[in-house]
């Protein structure tokens, strides 16, 4: 007489698979969460500039003939200032209604193109009809210029 044991059901691995790969997968989610939560270096702007009104943004690296800028609330007005020193008003390309203020170096300018290195550009901003010494806000970043 043979044992009879009892038969047990079989394992399906299928589950155990989706079960793995789940997991797999919310866990990568929280680590490129966590890790695009740490590249924005731009930080917090002030509301006096739009949302995205850097150029370039905070830490970019850009070519010695690149535009810098920024995109300031319409109801301001500005300047730029390359590395502690004010870009001649001259040579500043602004559009005083939508709040723009940009320089791009050349032949024509006093900066022909910008150095290597770390740079900071800062923006002096104020309420459009009033004086600068009335009251000016400023902000600075920071980025890099390459070969």
């Amino acid at each position: 007489m043979a044992d009879s044991a009892p038969i047990r059901p079989r394992k399906k691995p299928y589950r155990t698979i989706i079960v793995v790969a789940g997991l797999l997968l919310a866990v990568n989610v929280i680590i490129i969460a966590g890790i695009s939560q740490r590249t924005n270096s731009e930080g917090t702007l002030p509301a006096a500039i739009e949302p995205n009104g850097l150029l370039p943004k905070a830490g970019d690296v850009v070519s010695p003939e690149s535009t810098i800028g920024v995109n300031l609330r319409n109801d301001l007005q500005g300047y730029l200032e390359f590395d502690g020193v004010p870009i001649p008003l001259d040579q500043q390309e602004i559009q005083a209604t939508q709040g723009i203020i940009q320089f791009t170096p050349g032949g024509d300018k006093d900066l022909h193109q910008f150095p290597q290195g770390h740079h900071r550009i800062t923006v002096v901003y104020w309420p459009r009809g009033q004086k600068e010494s009335d009251g000016a806000g400023s902000y600075s970043w920071t980025f890099s210029v390459g070969a």
